[in-house]
């Protein structure tokens, strides 16, 4: 297995275990302990992932997002498509994200995950429903960077 995939599929094992406590202990994620704002982003205190506030007002295609947020440094990425999924709220919409995520565009975002069956194609979250669908890569879309 390379890192990539190491990385993939520990972050989806996370993902899926902090939202099976939360089932079981019947808790919610509230803002107060669920998000933090902190200087150069949103820190996610389940996850330990940072993610970036406020947004790049940019759009870029599927590659360039992966380079727009590799540019920012201190190891910031595009964040893949389980790791985009953890921050959605099925509770909210347009957008279905926590109001601490203020300022951000009822849109499609690009992830950094590649369409296995086209490689002409990445996967994208749209924020007005909260579904992921392939989007040919040549599109310009915007990105929030995670790290």
């Amino acid at each position: 297995m390379t890192r990539r995939m190491l990385r993939w599929w520990f972050t989806g094992l996370a993902c899926g275990m902090v939202a099976l406590t939360l089932a079981m202990s019947g808790r919610t994620q509230s803002t107060a302990v669920r998000f933090t704002s902190v200087t150069g982003g949103i820190q996610d205190n389940v996850t330990g992932l940072l993610w970036q506030q406020p947004l790049s007002a940019g759009t870029y295609t599927f590659s360039g997002a992966q380079t727009y947020c590799a540019s920012l440094g201190s190891g910031w990425r595009a964040p893949s498509m389980k790791e985009v999924q953890t921050i959605i709220d099925r509770n909210r919409s347009n957008p279905p994200l926590d109001p601490i995520f203020g300022g951000t565009p009822v849109v499609e975002f690009w992830t950094s995950s590649q369409f296995v069956k086209d490689a002409s194609k990445g996967w994208r979250i749209h924020l007005g429903a909260g579904g992921v669908s392939p989007q040919v890569a040549s599109m310009l879309l915007p990105v929030r960077c995670v790290r």
